[in-house]
């Protein structure tokens, strides 16, 4: 069993993703990930982390060792790539999908090297036509592991469309004691450049987009408390306002 735990950083609309990534490589080969809730426990820990900014390198894995034993991996996703929803992907400004990112960087993570003698999602550089593991990929793994007794018959899930969300961001203001909510990546990194009483918590949960069964939230900043404060009642936030 090869256990995995995402971190703070990771945002709520990458998890889907991540789950299916692993489904993927286990769907063909005799391997068993279970995710965990603590990095500490974990094998392989996911992360969302500064790299190079857009473009270039838009993930790696790294490998931690106690003498000659592996310890753990950690596999880590460029934050400066803007990852974003777009037509039920993830995808980075640059229109990369974070499905095949992380299959390849957990393909790294069990052991796999770079592999370019045919489009594969092993290649060095990403194939934007590559979505879901190759043969090439297949047989990596297999002979790393052996082939699942049992094949799952269900297509590889990396494929799986996923609702659009908005990450919501969360910090923690040591002065007052309060919590701050956003969904503003430019206002989360405005946060942690100029308040650094803020504390940075991750991001809990993430909203979907407006459709007939989500209700708006709306936010006032009090300028006496340096407070905020959240409502979602559109009476109670006419009255603050008038």
């Amino acid at each position: 069993m090869v256990t995995w735990a995402l971190d703070a950083t990771i945002p709520a609309s990458f998890v889907g993703v991540i789950q299916a990534a692993f489904a993927a490589w286990s769907s063909y080969a005799d391997i068993a990930f279970q995710q965990v809730v603590s990095t500490v426990e974990s094998d392989i820990d996911l992360t969302l982390n500064s790299i190079d900014g857009l473009g270039k390198v838009v993930g790696n894995a790294t490998y931690s060792y106690s003498g000659q034993r592996l310890q753990s991996v950690t596999v880590a996703f460029d934050s400066g790539e803007g990852w974003h929803t777009a037509k039920g992907r993830v995808v980075s400004n640059q229109n990369v999908d974070l499905s095949a990112v992380a299959l390849h960087e957990i393909g790294h993570a069990i052991g796999l090297d770079h592999y370019n003698a045919k489009p594969e999602v092993m290649n060095a550089i990403l194939d934007p036509t590559i979505s879901s593991l190759a043969a090439g990929d297949i047989a990596g793994v297999q002979a790393l592991y052996g082939a699942r007794s049992a094949p799952i018959q269900a297509a590889p899930p990396a494929l799986v469309v996923q609702a659009e969300v908005t990450a919501v961001h969360r910090f923690y203001d040591t002065k007052t004691g309060d919590h701050f909510y956003t969904t503003s990546g430019a206002e989360k990194a405005q946060i942690l450049q100029t308040l650094p009483w803020f504390t940075y918590e991750g991001t809990p949960w993430a909203t979907p987009s407006q459709g007939a069964d989500t209700i708006d939230v709306f936010r006032f900043f009090d300028t006496g408390t340096t407070a905020h404060f959240f409502t979602t009642s559109v009476g109670e936030r006419d009255q603050i306002i008038k």
